[in-house]
């Protein structure tokens, strides 16, 4: 999970009319559209966030998908059923991923994100997430990774491995393993470069800056796995200097 720095400048004029010119306005009843055809909205939160999603930070789009639908859509963090008077807060609004749900309809154990389905899952309207709020920086600092590709909390807290494991079901396989491809990567990139393995602090701050850098607004995907394996070694003392 990666840090959404949530800014109301960045609401598009067509959900503030909405909300502010329509009487018992709901979210069912705005039309994200405008005068010339573009999805203001989603457009926004796209760039908000770099093109990730905001809970598993795989990578969403405008994009068409082979079931005519857009490669992303809009999450509210906290659900219309629990607190419908923020479902059209721009702050409460956030881009997220198809959560497997329409690559798998029938494997409902696979789906993540606000897509799970069990009774504690985020798709259940009354569930809330306890701990984690991608929104407040304190997220990532909540986080830890293992080198198989499985996210954790970084400090043994039960509120936390709820959230990822029950609420948003992080930890399905085929994130794991797109997490782990990342982290492969990342370590390739580093060996390929210096095979001694002369990596100084120097170094790994270079590569740890490619990986907090958007290029075209875009980060890349599960970028945070690439962030804890360098920050972890450069706590290392013999990398440390």
């Amino acid at each position: 999970m990666k840090h959404i720095k949530k800014d109301i400048k960045n609401e598009p004029s067509t959900l503030t009319k909405f909300r502010n010119t329509t009487p018992n306005a709901s979210y069912a009843g705005y039309v994200d559209k405008n005068a010339m055809g573009e999805k203001p909205l989603k457009t926004a939160l796209l760039k908000e966030q770099g093109y990730l999603c905001a809970y598993c930070m795989g990578p969403i789009s405008l994009d068409i998908n082979e079931n005519g639908k857009p490669n992303v859509e809009v999450e509210h963090f906290i659900s219309q059923e629990l607190k419908p008077q923020v479902a059209l807060n721009y702050t409460n609004l956030l881009g997220v991923c198809n959560g497997r749900s329409l690559t798998h309809p029938h494997k409902a154990e696979t789906h993540h994100c606000d897509k799970t389905k069990e009774p504690e899952g985020k798709m259940n309207g009354k569930v809330k997430l306890k701990k984690l709020d991608p929104r407040n920086a304190v997220c990532e600092t909540l986080i830890a990774y293992t080198p198989n590709g499985e996210i954790e909390s970084a400090h043994n807290d039960i509120d936390v491995e709820y959230d990822l494991n029950k609420v948003l079901n992080l930890n399905n396989q085929a994130l794991i393993v797109a997490r782990r491809v990342v982290l492969d990567n990342a370590k390739k990139k580093l060996t390929l470069e210096r095979p001694d393995k002369q990596w100084n602090r120097a170094f790994l701050e270079k590569h740890l800056q490619e990986w907090q850098t958007p290029t075209d607004g875009r980060y890349r995907r599960y970028c945070m796995i690439a962030v804890w394996f360098f920050k972890t070694l450069m706590n290392k003392p013999q990398y440390n200097q």
